[in-house]
């Protein structure tokens, strides 16, 4: 998958902060670092998704199966954008 290019603006503070993580050696770099945080939002939004999937399926009586199709297909979803 191609990459895209996004502009951000961030705080002078956390700017300093991404540079110190960097500098005490836990990122490679200011890229290395959004890409990590990117990659874990999409897995906390992932974990949320599911969490109302469950929440749907006990409202509404989805099947277990119903239920374990729609997870998959999420995950599947998050792990192309994330590794693809």
């Amino acid at each position: 998958m191609p990459s895209k290019v996004a502009h951000v603006r961030l705080p002078e503070a956390e700017y300093k902060f991404i540079d110190e993580a960097i500098d005490n050696g836990y990122f490679s770099s200011r890229t290395d670092f959004i890409k990590s945080a990117v990659r874990l939002q999409i897995h906390e939004t992932s974990k949320r998704v599911l969490a109302d999937l469950k929440k749907k399926k006990r409202r509404k009586k989805i099947s277990h199966a119903e239920l374990l199709k729609s997870a998959k297909k999420s995950r599947k979803a998050v792990y192309r954008e994330i590794w693809s």
